[in-house]
């Protein structure tokens, strides 16, 4: 049965086109994405009014998180909380503006966290206090395919090549990458 023919019979189908110089493509109909989207919002909506309105809710998922992300187990119970409140406060707004991917720049940012804090040596390097200047900042370059790489040697090796402000701790995306944002905040 031919693809296109088949994309057009079924409203739950969707179709993968893979391109050997770029990205994949997924093709749907209008009506399914609409489906997909809403089903999305509608339980991001619901996990954040869990998440403010009841504090048994937040520990229980405090507590499961490394079922669903068991690189936590590198992050101390209070960057674990931390990571849940930034995660719950990102997807209300990212929802507010029909845009996923701040939700995962926040996931692939505490991820590169618990990848630098598995790591004690590098840890030490990154937590390393410093009066130097290093002189200014560059202006942050326009994302490109690589840039958007999780590798982990390639955010070494940038992460090792920025230093930290004294008293300051930067989690490992904003660390990692030349456009980042603010520095995340201090952990003890």
């Amino acid at each position: 049965m031919d693809s296109g023919l088949e994309l057009r019979t079924s409203a739950n189908r969707v179709l993968v086109v893979r391109r050997r110089d770029a990205e994949d493509l997924v093709l749907t109909t209008a009506s399914r994405a609409e489906q997909a989207r809403e089903a999305s919002s509608v339980t991001a909506r619901l996990f954040v009014a869990l998440m403010r309105h009841d504090q048994h809710a937040q520990d229980v998922v405090t507590d499961v998180l490394p079922e669903v992300f068991p690189w936590v187990a590198f992050l101390s119970r209070q960057e674990v909380r931390a990571f849940v409140e930034e995660l719950v406060s990102t997807m209300k707004a990212a929802d507010s503006i029909d845009n996923p991917a701040p939700v995962a720049q926040v996931i692939d940012s505490w991820r590169h966290t618990a990848e630098v804090l598995a790591d004690p040596e590098l840890t030490a390097v990154l937590s390393k206090s410093t009066d130097a200047d290093f002189g200014p900042v560059p202006a942050p370059c326009p994302p490109t395919h690589a840039d958007q790489s999780s590798d982990f040697a390639t955010h070494w090796s940038r992460a090792t090549q920025t230093p930290a402000q004294p008293g300051r701790t930067y989690r490992g995306h904003h660390r990692a990458h030349p456009r980042s944002h603010q520095p995340g905040p201090a952990r003890t």
